[in-house]
C-alpha cells in the first residue's frame, strides 16, 4: 500500500472515530485532547553553542516570544492518574516570514512537539496506519487482534506511558527528527534545576493541572532546549522512530531554554480549542523529515480542519495571532 493510501486510511478511520466521540456537536482534538494548561513562555536561544547547531533559529542569541499546551496523550478525556504520555507544544513567534517553509500555514510561527516519550511506538507509516485501523473504533475484536500480532509495539505502547506528578519537572522528547541546517537533530527538554516542589496530598482526577498551576503561580518553570544529532541509519535511524537515538552514545546538546514565567493559570478550555500546533508551521532549516513526520502534516492539519468545520462553533480564522492570544492569557509579559 502506497503512503497516500496509508494516509487515506487514518484520515477515513480517525473521522469517523471523532464523529462518534463529539459531545453536543463539538469534536475534539483526535489526539492529545485534555488541555492541562495553556502559558506564555519565552524561548530564548544561547550565545555560545556548537558551530554545526548555529543554524535558522538557533543562528544568533535571541529571545522569541511563545506560547505553551501541556495536554495527556490518550485519545480519549480521563483522570489523570492513569498512565499516560503528557504532551507539550509551544508556538514560537516573530520569526522573519522569509524564513517559514512554503507549505507553513503560520508564516512568521514555528511550532516544536514534544512528548513525555524519546520514542513513538508506532514508528513507521505503516504500523500507524495498523494500529488506527485496527484499534481506533474500541471493538474487542479489533483491538485484541492487533494485539495478537503486534505484541512487540505493544510492549513500547506500555514503555512509553508513565504516571506522573509534575509537568515541570518531566523530560520531554520530539521522538521524531528534524532537519538542522545540513544536519538532522531531535529535540529534548529538560527541567533546567531539579525541584522538589510540595504539593497537596490530594490526587484527583485533574491533579496534574492543579500541581502545574501550584508551580507556575509561585515560580518560574525553566527547560533547557537541547539537539541530539544524527549519526548513521542503523542506530540513529530517521524513518523508524520507535528506535530510541542512545543518549550515551550520541549525547544531546544545550542550545537554549524554554522559560515559563511566573503567572496565573487561567480557565484556558476555549483557548486551547482554537489553538493549533502542527509541524508544517515550520522554518526552513527545521523542516520535520521521515516518512511519519511528512504524514502527520497531512493528518494534522486535515484533521483539525475536519475539527472546526464539524464542530457548531466553527471558526476558519483560528488563533495564530501573538497579541490575540496574549491578551486571552492575561496581561502582556
Amino acid at each position: 500500500m502506497s503512503s497516500e493510501n496509508h494516509i487515506a486510511d487514518i484520515l477515513e478511520k480517525m473521522k469517523a472515530y471523532m464523529l462518534k466521540s463529539s459531545v453536543g456537536g463539538q469534536l475534539s482534538r483526535d489526539a492529545h485532547p485534555k488541555t492541562l494548561g495553556v502559558l506564555k513562555a519565552t524561548f530564548k536561544i544561547n550565545k555560545d553553542i556548537l558551530d554545526k547547531a548555529r543554524v535558522g533559529l538557533f543562528s544568533e542569541a535571541n529571545e522569541y516570544k511563545a506560547v505553551v499546551r501541556f495536554s495527556n496523550g490518550s485519545h480519549k478525556i480521563q483522570s489523570d492518574k492513569k498512565a499516560d504520555v503528557r504532551g507539550i507544544a509551544f508556538k514560537v513567534f516573530g520569526v522573519p516570514e522569509s524564513m517559514s517553509t512554503e507549505d507553513s500555514l503560520e508564516k512568521g510561527n514555528h511550532d516544536l512537539l514534544l512528548m513525555s516519550s524519546p520514542i513513538l511506538p508506532f514508528g513507521t507509516l505503516k504500523s500507524f496506519r495498523d494500529v488506527i485501523h485496527s484499534t481506533v473504533d474500541g471493538s474487542f475484536l479489533g483491538v485484541a487482534k492487533w494485539m495478537l500480532f503486534n505484541l512487540k509495539t505493544l510492549r513500547k505502547v506500555l514503555q512509553v506511558r508513565g504516571r506522573h506528578n509534575d509537568l515541570s519537572q518531566t523530560e520531554y522528547w520530539s521522538a521524531a527528527p528534524f532537519r538542522l541546517g545540513d544536519s538532522v537533530v531531535k529535540y529534548k527538554l529538560t527541567p533546567a534545576v531539579r525541584s522538589n516542589h510540595k504539593f497537596n496530598a490530594s490526587r484527583n482526577d485533574n491533579f496534574l493541572r492543579e500541581n502545574l498551576k501550584s508551580c507556575v503561580e509561585n515560580k518560574d518553570i525553566v527547560f533547557d532546549f537541547c539537539v541530539q544529532f544524527f549519526d548513521n541509519e542503523n542506530e540513529t535511524p530517521v524513518n523508524d522512530v520507535s528506535v530510541e537515538w542512545n543518549e550515551d552514545k550520541f549525547p544531546f546538546v544545550k542550545i537554549g531554554q524554554l522559560i515559563i514565567p511566573k503567572q496565573e493559570l487561567i480557565d484556558d478550555n476555549q483557548l486551547s480549542k482554537v489553538l493549533r500546533f502542527n509541524i508544517i508551521n515550520s522554518v526552513k532549516a527545521h523542516q520535520a523529515v521521515g516518512e511519519l513526520n511528512n504524514a502527520r502534516k497531512v493528518v494534522y492539519k486535515a484533521l483539525s480542519d475536519f475539527r472546526n468545520q464539524a464542530s457548531s462553533e466553527y471558526s476558519e480564522n483560528y488563533l495564530k495571532d501573538l497579541d490575540e492570544i496574549y491578551s486571552l492569557l492575561g496581561k502582556s509579559l
